[in-house]
């Protein structure tokens, strides 16, 4: 049997009781026992794998849940969201970027300088909170990389939804 059907087992079988809703000692048993997932995964091109699929693993040199681009192989230490990873691998991470607010939305022209690009696009940025990622029209310059502005709902929602506000402060 493997380690997340022996893991899923212990969900179904282990009662509240035992385990106490909400009982943080509990929830730091579950967490060792997840720690492995906590590992760097293994990300080799292996036959099928070969996918590009942006998922998250903690990386411990930076200390820090990290995106990276996921072959769709071995699942152990990937994880879907920013939010999932931390809550796992390092509790208590800072939001970053996500807890910065967005840029006023586009009311008429801007002037830009001469040869610069200039945008009128739908992006999502997420409000910390609410804790949700909310849609907003964008007039500027290209998107800088690590903003609080994503050109979709789903990176948005992979990057910064679940992060609470009080971790902002």
């Amino acid at each position: 049997m493997g380690m997340s059907a022996y893991c899923l087992l212990i969900f179904i079988l282990v009662p509240t009781q035992v385990l106490g809703a909400g009982n943080p000692t509990a929830l730091k048993l579950l967490r060792r026992l997840w720690r492995f997932s906590c590992e760097e995964p293994i990300n080799e091109p292996v036959g099928d794998c070969t996918a590009t699929i942006n998922k998250y693993f903690f990386n411990h040199t930076a200390q820090m849940c990290q995106k990276f681009y996921w072959n769709g192989c071995l699942t152990r230490g990937v994880y879907e969201t920013r939010y999932a990873c931390a809550l796992n691998c390092h509790e208590g991470e800072d939001p970053l970027y996500c807890a910065a607010p967005h840029p006023s939305e586009c009311t008429g022209s801007k002037s830009m300088s001469w040869g610069q690009r200039y945008y009128e696009i739908n992006v999502f940025y997420y409000d910390i909170n609410e804790r949700k990622c909310k849609p907003f029209k964008y007039c500027g310059p290209p998107l800088p990389p690590e903003s609080n502005m994503f050109t979709s709902l789903s990176m948005c929602i992979m990057e910064c939804e679940g992060f609470p506000f009080s971790k902002a402060e």
